[in-house]
């Protein structure tokens, strides 16, 4: 059996934009192995989804800096770049074009990239979304770290202890020692 996995982008109006093939799955005879998604599949599959759609979104977003809001007058554009974007699921990497300014513009800088002035953090508010919701409610959330010693935050890996120890080493979390 083979499974594939599409990501179609349309307009608002219904039209097709994009349409990119984010994985493509061979199943043979059913294990307990096959059966269903493995972890990295599952990660490889949100990565690749959230790449086309950022991708889309960022290429959209660009395309409409390409004329100066002010009198509509066509941007020249002076190269471009590339950006890294992290997001829970991973780095992004965006091309991200740079672009002289208009005239009418009463800005010193004669260049300026789009994209790099809109995601100055270059970080997807829900990567951070613990620490966002440790604050708001007052309190931190303790730590644990896994067997490789990486910290890991214990509300997203709550109930984590009671699976058995993997090559991840998910089952022997521990909390860490006070200093």
């Amino acid at each position: 059996m083979k499974v594939k996995i599409q990501v179609v982008i349309e307009s608002d109006d219904g039209r097709v934009q994009d349409v990119a093939e984010v994985a493509c799955l061979k199943r043979s005879t059913l294990t307990p192995e096959e059966l269903g998604l493995n972890l990295a599949e599952a990660k490889q599959i949100l990565q690749n989804v959230q790449q086309s759609m950022v991708g889309c979104q960022a290429a959209a977003y660009q395309a409409e800096q390409k004329q100066c809001p002010q009198c509509g007058r066509g941007r020249p554009q002076k190269g471009r770049h590339e950006i890294v974007f992290r997001t829970l699921f991973g780095r992004l990497k965006l091309p991200s074009l740079r672009l002289y300014r208009c005239p009418c513009e009463a800005v010193t800088e004669k260049t300026f990239s789009p994209l790099a002035e809109l995601l100055t953090e270059r970080t997807a508010l829900s990567a951070r979304f613990p620490s966002r919701l440790s604050k708001s409610l007052g309190r931190p959330f303790p730590m644990v770290h896994c067997a490789s010693g990486s910290p890991m935050n214990s509300a997203a890996f709550s109930g984590m202890n009671s699976l058995p120890n993997c090559s991840h080493g998910w089952g022997s979390l521990r909390k860490p020692q006070p200093a």
